[in-house]
């Protein structure tokens, strides 16, 4: 076989069924034997880093330090920009936001994540992203009991509304 790529098990008897001087009977390409590799690896590999470059290019461009390193309606959580939702108020500076609740002074605006990361302070169980609920102020993993409510009202204390079922904080099991 022609060039430095080793031969894949899928393309091993493609040879068997090329016409001659071809490169494996590809319609796309009518080349010599030893200039094309039977598999097309090399321009796969040259895909594939490509590919990787553009993702470690887009991952240092979602990175941050600060909040003002995020475009938008985005501020910075754990190195990362993420999107942000108004919490009320104006202001100048992180100080006039509740910044032990995360909140962030982005564009005049006191700001926070739009989605609360596991284990961060929430102050309701909207703050909580998917099956977590917000118990003294962080969000915990929740377990459905199958009761069916439109309201915390038809759930029993201790249990959440959410998504037409009651639900409660997971308890891992014991013994």
């Amino acid at each position: 076989m022609g060039g430095d790529y080793p031969e894949l098990p899928l393309f091993k008897h493609a040879k068997r069924f090329a016409p001659s001087g071809t490169a494996y009977g590809s319609p796309l390409i009518n080349e010599p034997k030893d200039k094309v590799s039977a598999n097309g690896a090399g321009a796969r590999s040259m895909q594939f880093a490509l590919l990787l470059a553009m993702l470690a290019f887009l991952e240092r461009a979602l990175a941050c330090v600060k909040h003002s390193d995020c475009v938008g309606q985005q501020m910075c959580v754990s190195a990362k920009c993420v999107p942000a939702k108004p919490a009320g108020g104006m202001c100048n500076t992180d100080e006039q936001c509740e910044t032990e609740l995360d909140q962030a002074c982005i564009s005049g605006i006191c700001m926070v994540p739009l989605i609360t990361p596991a284990g961060k302070k929430c102050r309701t169980y909207s703050d909580c992203p998917g099956q977590r609920l917000c118990v003294q102020s962080k969000c915990v993993a929740a377990v459905t009991t199958g009761t069916t409510c439109d309201s915390d009202k038809l759930c029993p204390i201790g249990q959440t509304c959410r998504y037409g079922a009651c639900w409660v904080p997971y308890q891992k099991p014991t013994g």
